[in-house]
């Protein structure tokens, strides 16, 4: 309706997922409300190290197909020539 054509939408983080879902449903149940609006922090070094390489493992998958699941969404628009998408006309 803003008059975007999308080229390429595909969702990222897929592989880290699993953990962080695991990671957000202990904290509902242990009762952990985000007060801030994200559950963002920064672990150690060592964990952080190793959940970088587990997250750019990714980008040799997205951009060639579009995974169906993950913890992001990634999207690829163009504005249209005249300000309309194709699919308005």
């Amino acid at each position: 309706q803003a008059g975007y054509e999308v080229n390429y939408i595909s969702y990222f983080n897929t592989i880290l997922l699993p953990m962080v879902a695991g990671v957000r449903a202990a904290r509902r149940l242990a009762g952990k409300s985000n007060t801030d609006g994200h559950d963002l922090s920064m672990p150690s070094e060592a964990i952080n190290k190793i959940l970088r390489m587990i997250f750019s493992a990714e980008r040799y998958i997205v951009g060639r197909v579009s995974l169906p699941i993950g913890v992001s969404l990634i999207v690829l628009a163009r504005k249209g020539e005249t300000g309309r998408s194709a699919a308005a006309w």
